[in-house]
């Protein structure tokens, strides 16, 4: 016990006194959002080309998100690079604590092994956005039955992560209308203000950076679509392929919606949300705390899984074998949470824990 307490507060703060001593923390947000947000406060575009002079540091260490994304860090710019790489970091590693205790896990335990996933240990110490994606996407479960609370948290992760999407059809199979309604009508204010801040003209540079980038780094991720190109040598079928699991993921959401198995059709939305992106890093397998923490909440042998994903981790180039056991693992994690909520046991532990309402959609409510 005293080991499961120990040992993931010194690592964390081992990597975080590390990192300090270099200048890797912070990374993804100081050279994304932040650095976004300070070229537009100087009147520049937010966006690259390709022979862009301000590209100086390669592929990856600019701002490529869209507009709501980039304003996210105009806070930041008001901090040294060292502040705000520090407190984005620290942002970080708070959101994904943040997200169990909002799933309302209470078992410490859990804490202590999530803090040594490697996907979240990358994801707290680039700073990456994802992380607070994910405490989102805790709270649209924990909200699923206010509407303008979820309308307004999903609608700014779809505004800054397009992979939220998913979790908008989980609401329109599980006939949360009001909740949808409001997630359209809040994305649509989200990004109109923020791109009227950044320029509409900006739009077209933004979607013509992205097919650029996107088509240099689908390749080095860790999804489906860089084990596909690996094994056939064909962008083609690897896009195919990502089409095709999406297609399945979310029909198989929107069917467990529609027969009211609202633990499940959430589990195979953040499965979708997951799965279904052509640059898929190894931080992003963070998001599989959240079905594990809806159907497992206390530490069980699954949620140890994760952990294997720290082989071939510091890899640029992740071969096959390192990328089928990112995706074994996550299936893996899953299946067993969907095999959680079919145990008729479990269901009934739930009803206890949560109300009669654990598993059925509610109607809902303002």
């Amino acid at each position: 016990m005293l080991l499961l307490a120990a040992l993931p507060a010194s690592v964390t703060l081992g990597r975080l006194v590390a990192h300090l001593r270099g200048d890797s923390l912070g990374a993804d947000f100081v050279f994304g959002p932040r650095l976004g947000a300070e070229w537009v406060l100087r009147g520049l575009s937010a966006y690259v080309t390709p022979n862009n002079p301000l590209l100086r540091h390669g592929v990856g260490a600019f701002p490529d998100y869209p507009a709501p994304g980039v304003l996210i860090g105009v806070p930041f710019t008001w901090l040294s690079e060292h502040t705000a790489s520090l407190a984005a970091s620290l942002l970080a590693l708070a959101a994904v604590l943040a997200a169990l205790r909002a799933l309302e896990v209470t078992d410490w335990r859990v804490y202590g092994v999530v803090v040594l996933w490697r996907p979240v240990m990358l994801g707290w110490e680039w700073g990456n956005i994802v992380m607070w994606c994910l405490f989102g996407a805790a709270l649209c479960w924990r909200w699923r039955d206010r509407p303008m609370r979820v309308g307004v948290t999903l609608a700014a992760i779809i505004s800054v992560k397009a992979f939220g999407l998913p979790l908008a059809l989980w609401l329109l199979a599980t006939r949360r209308y009001r909740a949808l309604g409001a997630t359209i009508l809040w994305t649509f204010i989200f990004n109109l203000a923020a791109w009227a801040i950044v320029g509409f003209h900006q739009i077209t540079v933004y979607i013509h950076m992205m097919g650029w980038v996107t088509a240099i780094l689908e390749r080095r991720g860790v999804g489906v679509v860089s084990l596909v190109f690996q094994i056939t040598g064909s962008i083609p079928a690897a896009h195919l392929t990502l089409a095709l699991a999406l297609l399945a993921l979310v029909a198989a959401s929107v069917w467990r919606g529609l027969r009211r198995d609202d633990r499940s059709a959430y589990t195979l939305a953040i499965a979708a949300s997951l799965f279904a992106t052509p640059i898929l890093w190894l931080f992003s397998y963070s998001l599989l705390l959240i079905p594990l923490a809806l159907t497992r909440p206390r530490l069980s042998p699954v949620w140890l899984l994760p952990i294997l994903l720290d082989i071939g981790a510091d890899t640029s180039m992740p071969g096959p074998g390192v990328i089928l056991l990112c995706l074994a693992v996550a299936t893996a994690v899953i299946a067993a949470a969907l095999r959680a909520e079919a145990h008729p046991a479990a269901a009934a532990e739930r009803r206890t824990r949560f109300g009669a309402h654990a598993t059925a959609p509610t109607p809902d409510r303002g």
